[in-house]
């Protein structure tokens, strides 16, 4: 593939990613108290659909596997994921194209490039990496109150609802 079609697919991948995909900071508790908490850049995509989730695991590595989909139904859902440097590079990549996971990509990045990451960490490094974890959690709860253009474009949907009702009942 050359450097044109992996540009042009990498900005499809953006908008993908930007509606089905998940940015998160995995933090792993371990068993023994005096244990630190792990962390873990993950990044995935899931869709009932494999070719998309497919393409994704062709673009930029990782593993699809298979589930049963959340909301109670029998439909199958494929979930791709990459994890650590993997994640962490293809947040890169797409960092110039997405627009609603923006700000989750940003705190990927900036979790991935604590000078720490590599080395043992200290108390507040933890902190600092378990503040992120908590400010990508609070990125996903997107609220009508807190984002107004999510709420007017609710408020689109609803209106032209009820219009194509009455239109219906003419």
């Amino acid at each position: 593939m050359n450097n044109e079609d992996r540009d042009l697919l990498v900005r499809w991948a953006a908008g993908f990613f930007d509606g089905e995909g998940s940015v998160f900071i995995r933090v792993e508790r371990r068993r023994k108290p005096s244990w630190q908490p792990t962390t873990r850049l993950v990044v995935s995509v899931g869709n009932t659909d494999p070719r998309p989730v497919e393409r994704f695991s062709a673009l930029f590595g990782g593993v699809v596997r298979t589930c049963i989909h959340a909301s109670g139904g029998r439909r199958v859902l494929f979930v791709w994921s990459i994890s650590g440097k993997t994640a962490y590079w293809m947040c890169k990549e797409v960092q110039p194209f997405v627009v609603n996971k923006a700000e989750q990509v940003a705190c990927g990045i900036a979790f991935y490039e604590k000078p720490w990451r590599r080395n043992r960490r200290t108390g507040s490094e933890v902190a600092s990496d378990l503040m992120l974890a908590d400010e990508v959690k609070r990125l996903k709860n997107v609220t009508y109150e807190t984002h107004p253009a999510a709420a007017r474009a609710l408020i689109r949907r609803s209106v032209h609802g009820a219009y194509q009702s009455e239109k219906e009942a003419r």
